[in-house]
């Protein structure tokens, strides 16, 4: 019996260890369920990220809902980004938008099948002022010693689809030459006609 013993001692600590890895990997797999796949962990990402997104920005964003699976892709339900007075730059009913986790994590933004659904954009430009989404994103033109790259240094789109859409330069009077979106009601609005 004590030989026995002695023989099984050695392999103790590793099937504890074995049983505590496997127990944390299941932990934290329904960590991510709950986060990615409830009404609340989506709610505690919207909060989150409004937080941060309204900290970084010189406007207001305002996000309804969130819904989808987070692991694969995001959906948002009555967005709106105003500048820091309240004036309107975007609303939409719904943009949803796929991604993968693994560029998200090496800081790429790689967004697929995006809708964007219901949308009226206003792109303005006061007389020798900035554009609109110049002064809600501004650019940091101080140069940065640091060269690791960062989210927003690449960005791609895929499959983009505007649906029920419109966009408006309110202080036109006249559609570019060349343009092939005709104006309608007003001179400045264009609405935006996709399948």
């Amino acid at each position: 019996r004590a030989v026995l013993l002695q023989s099984l001692l050695p392999a103790v600590p590793a099937v504890i260890l074995a049983a505590v890895t496997g127990a944390t990997g299941a932990l934290a797999l329904t960590a991510a369920f709950m986060v990615t796949n409830t009404d609340w962990g989506r709610e505690q990402v919207r909060v989150r990220a409004l937080a941060a997104l309204n900290g970084a920005t010189h406007g207001i964003v305002k996000v309804g809902a969130v819904s989808g699976n987070l692991l694969q892709g995001i959906t948002l339900h009555d967005l709106s980004i105003t500048d820091s007075v309240g004036a309107p730059f975007i609303t939409a009913k719904v943009l949803h938008a796929g991604y993968a986790l693994r560029a998200l994590i090496s800081r790429r933004v790689d967004l697929r099948n995006v809708r964007l659904t219901d949308a009226h954009i206003v792109i303005e430009r006061p007389t020798n002022g900035r554009w609109n989404y110049d002064r809600i994103f501004p650019i940091d033109t101080a140069q940065s010693i640091d060269s690791t790259p960062g989210y927003g240094d690449w960005i791609v789109l895929r499959n983009v689809s505007v649906q029920r859409s419109r966009l408006t330069e309110p202080r036109s009077r006249s559609m570019a030459t060349g343009s092939r979106c005709r104006p309608a009601r007003r001179p400045s609005e264009c609405r935006v006609r996709t399948a």
